[in-house]
């Protein structure tokens, strides 16, 4: 049974309900510190930015990693006059069009973490964990993993956002819902498909998802757990760096891979994302690592 305090935090688990609190306690907080976040985080992954800045005379910008500069980093109106001077210089200058577009890829490189990436040719996965959102990309790439060699795996999948609304009908699907109803058109048993259906942003997709992770890997009681993340590109370095974090606060040990989903245009910029689009997506995801590297939120 759920009882909800508030649509947000998960905190505890007793007596077979699941709590929501707005804030996390000092306790939540003081697990894991600023040192602990940032080193979970691929190395160099800030590099690229700074070499941007740096590019377009943006001195503001300061070598990762430094506390300092990450509490600057996560503020959004740093992110935009950074975001601003890069579209400017890409826009304005041909010189260094060639320049901005060589880190641009950098910086997807960086949030892909591909030096976790999963081979569905050669790693087994327990469950796939496929974070809310709104292209069916994600599923897909969770119905490729689970198609190579992992159909015993389970298939998390996370969302509460509407993706249709019919006023007449009075029907809401979530976001859960339709990458459910995705996975089981292409052949997965509805019994292998956990839905988490209360998130509304990456934190409580992790949060409130790993319960039902936790329920179904004890049910299948194996002593080794690998857990495969599905998500965007852009947003693998901070769905990952969420999950580990939230793990470590739990003291579960699983070993975490990622598989990008391919949404955003084979992962780099094309004519359906265009690189002044993608820039903006990339520092919007940096920031908002910045932020949880500096509060945990």
């Amino acid at each position: 049974m759920y009882k909800i305090i508030d649509n947000t935090r998960l905190t505890e688990l007793h007596s077979g309900e699941v709590v929501y609190r707005t804030h996390p306690s000092p306790s939540d907080m003081d697990i894991l510190d600023f040192e602990t976040r940032t080193s979970l985080l691929p190395k160099d992954i800030f590099k690229p930015v700074t070499s941007l800045s740096k590019l377009i005379d943006f001195n503001e910008f300061q070598v990762y990693p430094n506390e300092e500069m990450m509490k600057q980093w996560k503020n959004q109106d740093f992110e935009h006059r950074l975001s601003n001077g890069i579209i400017r210089a890409y826009c304005d200058d041909e010189d260094v069009r060639d320049r901005v577009e060589h880190l641009l890829l950098l910086m997807v490189e960086g949030l892909m973490v591909q030096y976790r990436s999963f081979n569905p040719f050669s790693n087994h996965a327990d469950a796939i964990f496929v974070a809310g959102g709104h292209s069916l990309e994600r599923p897909k790439a969770a119905y490729e993993v689970w198609c190579q060699g992992n159909r015993c795996a389970n298939i998390v999948v996370s969302g509460r956002a509407p993706q249709r609304e019919l006023p007449s009908m009075k029907i809401v699907e979530t976001e859960a819902d339709r990458y459910a109803a995705y996975l089981i058109s292409k052949g997965v048993p509805d019994r292998l498909i956990a839905r988490e259906q209360l998130a509304t942003n990456t934190v409580q997709n992790v949060e409130f998802s790993i319960d039902l992770i936790e329920k179904i890997l004890q049910e299948k009681n194996s002593r080794s757990i690998t857990v495969v993340l599905v998500t965007s590109a852009s947003h693998m370095a901070r769905f990952y760096l969420l999950v580990k974090t939230e793990l470590a606060k739990r003291r579960i040990w699983w070993n975490v891979l990622c598989f990008p989903a391919k949404e955003d245009g084979m992962y780099l910029p094309n004519e359906c994302i265009p690189y002044v689009d993608y820039i903006k997506l990339c520092l919007s995801e940096y920031r908002k690592i910045a932020y949880f590297c500096c509060t945990g939120l």
